[in-house]
Formats: C-alpha cells, structure tokens, sequence
C-alpha cells in the first residue's frame, strides 16, 4: 500500500520545484539553503506518504486513527506546498542578532509569512547527505529537517508549537498526548527525517 501511495503523491505534486528568495545571504549560504529547502520538500513529500498505522507514525505521534492520520498527511503536504511556494524567503542572520542565542538554528516571525529566518548555527547542521553515508549523528536533527520544523509553525500550514524539544521528550510525549504530538513542530521533523533514512536503507 505504502508505494501504491508513493506514486499517487509524485503523480500529483511532480518533483520539486524551488521559487524561494534569499535575503542577506552570501552566496556559498544561499547555495545550502536552497539545498536545504530542495531536500526538505522530498522529506516531506515522502513522510505524507508513509503517514499510516506504522510503528514509524505512532513514535512520533502516538496511536493511529484515521482522522489523527489524514491532519498529519495534510500537514506534511501544506508544508511541502509551502516549500516550493513564491512567497517562500530565507534570510540569513549574523552572530549579534539578538535572536540568535544559543542553540537556536533559525526561527519565524507570524507577522512575517513564509519568511524563514536562519542563524549562523543553522550551517553547522549536518545535511542528510551526511546523515545517509552514516558520516554523522543527527539527534538534533538536520537543515532539511530544521525548514520542516519552521514552516510547520504557520498557520496555513500545521499551525503547530513547539510542545517538546528533542528526540527523547518528543517520543515520549507521542506516548503520552498523541494530540499535542500532532501539534508539536519536532514530531514532522523528526518523522520526515526518520522516513526518508528508513527509505534509503530499504534501498540498499
């Protein structure tokens, strides 16, 4: 069922396509956000797909139900919808934005729609290039992953928050409030990242 479903999502949303502006950036940034953003609409292309009674679903947002399952895939779609949409902006912060303090990659502003705001910590971040030839350890997770997170927060896409940090406390709170799983921003990263490793290691 999962590739009948494959196929269906690639025959309406075809292949990516990227309109997203860059503000601010030099150019070797905006070169890994656009790769960013390129990578994290197949991320979530694929998740939407795989959103099913799996035990990959129920990790990151706790017991399946039809309805729980279909607000999840129609998430993961607005968010793939917004990552390929004219409005889409990245902008590029310096080491003394105040915004930027320790441990946060990027963040967005509601009063600033489709503008993803990134901190230079966000280029630290390991790609899932990496993450696919096992060179390194994505627990907190990746660029890709991270545009995942922000855009999930619009309303027009999950309108989610940030109910839990981590892979551990998210994973427990699956467990324990599939419904504010469902709401929190890290439960589509983290599952986006999981299904898309998951996807390349059946590969091989």
């Amino acid at each position: 069922m999962l590739k009948v479903c494959m196929i269906v999502v690639c025959l309406t949303w075809g292949g990516p396509t990227l309109a997203a502006s860059f503000e601010h950036c030099s150019r070797p940034d905006a070169k890994v956000a656009r790769a960013a953003i390129l990578g994290a609409a197949d991320l979530a292309m694929r998740a939407a797909a795989a959103v099913g009674d799996t035990a990959g679903y129920g990790h990151w947002f706790g017991h399946f139900t039809s309805r729980n399952g279909e607000q999840v895939r129609a998430n993961l779609k607005a968010i793939r919808n917004e990552l390929g949409s004219d409005d889409l902006k990245a902008v590029c912060l310096g080491p003394q934005d105040v915004d930027c303090k320790e441990g946060t990659y990027a963040f967005v502003m509601f009063e600033r729609p489709g503008v993803v705001h990134l901190c230079p910590s966000f280029f630290e971040m390991p790609g899932m290039a990496d993450a696919r030839v096992g060179r390194v350890d994505i627990e907190d997770g990746t660029r890709e992953g991270t545009f995942i997170h922000e855009l999930s927060h619009f309303p027009f896409t999950a309108g989610t928050e940030d109910e839990c940090y981590g892979r551990t406390t998210c994973a427990d709170l699956a467990t324990r409030a599939p419904p504010r799983a469902i709401a929190a921003a890290d439960s589509y990263q983290y599952f986006a990242e999981d299904v898309t490793l998951t996807f390349w290691l059946a590969a091989h």
